[in-house]
């Protein structure tokens, strides 16, 4: 089956004065799912009193992807469960009023996910699967309002890594321990903050890191990106590939095969791990301050801010801009979510 579906994010609360605004109601009764995710496009689902098996292929970002999904024995369907490397809990309610602007139907519902986050997603889906992908701004059509869509499936929502990078006292530590914060209290997430492990080299052993040092600094800060993985989202105030670009402020002397051999090889490392990270944001430097452990002057964070941007626009990475005052519109960005600051915004 083509399923033809898009969605958009709300907090509980957000989703119900957003209907009631609309003279939209939710049904009493409502569907209670668990799913279990065993990678992106696989999932075990519990509903109805039934177990089912389900594949997902394609990118739910272009509007469409294709589903099968065939029953399973409740024996067998216990088998998988140590498998799961990711579980939801949710509640599924119809949005009951909607008046349609044209004779294809559509079945809307509301999922108030309970775990592993607590969010509620507006769902529009194309009864009919032979219909064709469900055009951008269906929202407004149905609502009179331009949604921000989400464009990841559920594995995607809910297994992030996020890099805060940035120069020297642009915020991105507090940013990324705000984050945290907001999502692990007020939406009852999984979210850690990995702290840079180039601070702790520093405060350790009482000196700043040379060249020869990077490889190290890479190792350090990996790990502990690393040891996070258990932890739905996971935000780094230092990405593992900020640790070529200080490799290039620091390389001194002159050019031989063995420096160019390291640089090489944090080069290409870096490129790698660029694609593990789900986000990444370039934070700007607005107010500088010392903290007695940096070592760089103002003119030189600005150098090394620069530079990270340099490398992220010669290597067509996408990422994001902010500065240490944006922390609400970046929490709204990253859960895509819809509030009643971008709404009015959009109406």
């Amino acid at each position: 089956m083509v399923e033809h579906e898009r969605s958009y994010v709300f907090t509980h609360q957000g989703i119900k004065e957003f209907l009631e605004f609309k003279g939209l109601s939710l049904s009493e009764d409502y569907e209670r799912i668990r799913d279990h995710y065993f990678s992106k496009g696989m999932r075990l689902r519990y509903k109805d009193g039934g177990t089912y098996v389900t594949r997902k292929l394609g990118d739910k970002q272009k509007g469409y992807r294709i589903e099968k999904e065939l029953p399973i024995d409740s024996e067998a369907a216990d088998l998988l469960l140590s498998e799961t490397s990711l579980a939801i809990d949710k509640r599924r309610c119809k949005v009951e009023g909607v008046k349609t602007p044209d004779d294809k139907p559509y079945d809307i519902t509301v999922d108030f996910i309970m775990k592993p986050m607590e969010i509620a997603i507006l769902e529009i889906e194309a009864a009919d699967p032979m219909s064709i992908p469900l055009p951008p701004d269906i929202s407004h059509r149905l609502f009179g309002v331009h949604l921000r869509s989400c464009p990841c499936c559920t594995w995607e929502y809910f297994n992030r890594k996020i890099g805060f990078c940035g120069g020297p006292s642009c915020g991105k530590t507090e940013m990324a321990k705000w984050l945290s914060h907001q999502i692990n209290t007020e939406f009852n997430g999984n979210a850690f903050h990995v702290t840079e492990y180039a601070t702790s080299f520093i405060q350790k052993y009482e000196r700043h890191p040379k060249f020869n040092d990077q490889m190290l600094l890479w190792y350090g800060q990996w790990r502990r990106e690393h040891n996070a993985r258990n932890a739905d989202i996971v935000i780094s105030d230092c990405p593992t590939f900020l640790t070529y670009i200080y490799a290039q402020i620091l390389y001194d002397g002159d050019f031989c095969e063995q420096k160019a051999l390291q640089l090489a090889k944090m080069y290409k490392q870096s490129l790698f791990d660029v694609g593990s990270y789900s986000d990444i944001w370039l934070m700007e430097i607005s107010d500088y301050k010392d903290n007695r452990i940096r070592y760089h002057t103002k003119e030189e964070a600005i150098e090394i801010q620069e530079r990270i941007r340099v490398f992220l626009d010669d290597h067509n990475i996408l990422y994001r801009m902010a500065s240490y005052q944006d922390g609400h519109r970046a929490l709204e960005e990253i859960l895509f979510l819809n509030t009643e600051r971008n709404l009015v915004s959009e109406c």
